[in-house]
């Protein structure tokens, strides 16, 4: 090899290992998996479960003052499906659709799902351990933005 070619090719692996000591370094930042709300089952229901886990039952306070209940229940065990019911009896509203599972890099779990005129999010879930879940959401406190309201609802629904 030549003086040239071996000053270059001393440069490149001088290159390669600092760039690969910075990635390591930046890296640092792992996925700690499922802390709280991590998994889809934290909001379903695990396998071992017979059925989908019990509903979310809670209130919506919407941009007007107006107090309404709410429930979200899971539709399938395993799998990213919610019915929201807004309000009950006859002015209840209904939609069931899959949801979204975003996961944090701390490995905490924020799901955003359809209602009727509108879309909500998770701001905000509490967990609890047992020895059939992990982790298993027993709390979700959220906004929706409706289509027709340039602000946002807050909702807290909780199950036991």
């Amino acid at each position: 090899m030549t003086r040239r070619i071996k000053t270059a090719a001393a440069a490149l692996i001088l290159a390669t290992t600092l760039t690969g000591t910075l990635a390591t370094g930046s890296a640092q930042a792992e996925v700690v998996p499922n802390v709280c709300g991590g998994k889809l089952t934290d909001y379903v229901g695990a396998s071992n479960l017979v059925l989908p886990d019990e509903p979310f039952v809670g209130k919506l306070t919407l941009t007007n003052g107006t107090v309404v209940d709410m429930t979200v229940t899971p539709v399938f065990l395993t799998a990213n499906v919610l019915r929201v019911e807004i309000g009950t009896g006859d002015s209840g509203r209904v939609k069931s659709g899959n949801f979204s599972l975003a996961v944090d890099a701390s490995g905490r779990g924020q799901i955003n799902f359809s209602v009727v005129d509108g879309a909500a999010s998770s701001t905000n879930v509490n967990c609890e351990s047992s020895s059939l879940t992990p982790t298993r959401v027993t709390q979700l406190i959220g906004e929706i933005k409706f289509k027709d309201d340039p602000t946002k609802s807050k909702f807290v629904v909780s199950r036991t």
